[in-house]
């Protein structure tokens, strides 16, 4: 299933940990992507594609990152 990612996946691509995105699934559902419901599992897993519209999204609300040199 290449075009749907599984939490460490999901981690990995935001730069974060799994647990973090736990976290916020729980306390701050903004800060993460909306996920899949598989029916008759309870695995989390998200579409690539609404992955990438969530980060396009969150570039154009907050802007890139910019670091200091």
């Amino acid at each position: 299933m290449p075009n749907y990612l599984d939490i460490d996946e999901l981690a990995e691509l935001l730069g974060t940990s799994s647990t973090t995105i736990r976290r916020n699934l729980r306390l701050a559902a903004r800060n993460v992507p909306s996920k899949m419901h598989i029916p008759g599992t309870k695995m989390l897993r998200w579409r690539r594609a609404d992955v990438e519209v969530w980060l396009e999204e969150q570039v154009a609300m907050f802007g890139p990152h910019r670091s200091k040199n």
